[in-house]
């Protein structure tokens, strides 16, 4: 089953459609992200489709017909990012993150879908406090710091090699231009 999923505020506005296929590991990924719609999620609406294509085309009509606000993709504007989708360059705060993961577990639990948080993994939480001894936000606090640091050099080893196989693709594709004009 894959799953056109339609999130909004609590006055009704339409937030952000999507496609998935595990919606806990879809909204993880949003929480990860740091998607800025998820502070103002209500509600989250499921359509469930037989076919992947089928999920596809209703999110991409879905977008360009309901006006989500915060959809970059397919929507009229094209690929320039409006103001309010834009990266925010300061951190997020530990209650931002919780909220933000109160909010979906009580859309997804809502929508039908049991939940579970994974914001923090478990090991970080013995690392940082091994004896549970502080205080739960300064305890989640530096985990999720722990966490960070355990994850950055992954990511950014992943953005870098993501980055060099796109230009190994193009230096390929430039390389077979050439031999056919040559």
């Amino acid at each position: 089953m894959t799953y056109v999923y339609r999130a909004y505020s609590d006055t009704g506005r339409l937030l952000y459609v999507g496609v998935t296929d595990y919606l806990q590991h879809r909204f993880d990924g949003h929480l990860r992200a740091g998607s800025p719609w998820l502070s103002q999620l209500a509600h989250i609406d499921l359509e469930r489709h037989r076919h992947v294509e089928m999920a596809y085309a209703a999110e991409e009509e879905a977008i360009k017909t309901e006006w989500p606000l915060y959809n970059v993709q397919h929507s009229i504007e094209g690929p320039r990012r409006p103001p309010h989708l834009q990266r925010r360059e300061q951190p997020v705060s530990l209650e931002e993150l919780l909220e933000r993961e109160r909010r979906v577990t009580q859309a997804l639990r809502a929508a039908g879908h049991c939940y579970s948080p994974r914001l923090v993994e478990p090991r970080f939480l013995l690392e940082v406090d091994p004896f549970n001894e502080l205080p739960e936000t300064e305890r989640l606090r530096r985990a999720i710091e722990a966490r960070r640091a355990h994850y950055q050099p992954r990511a950014i080893a992943s953005v870098e090699g993501r980055r060099r196989a796109a230009e190994a693709r193009r230096e390929a594709r430039e390389a077979r231009l050439y031999a056919k004009a040559g």
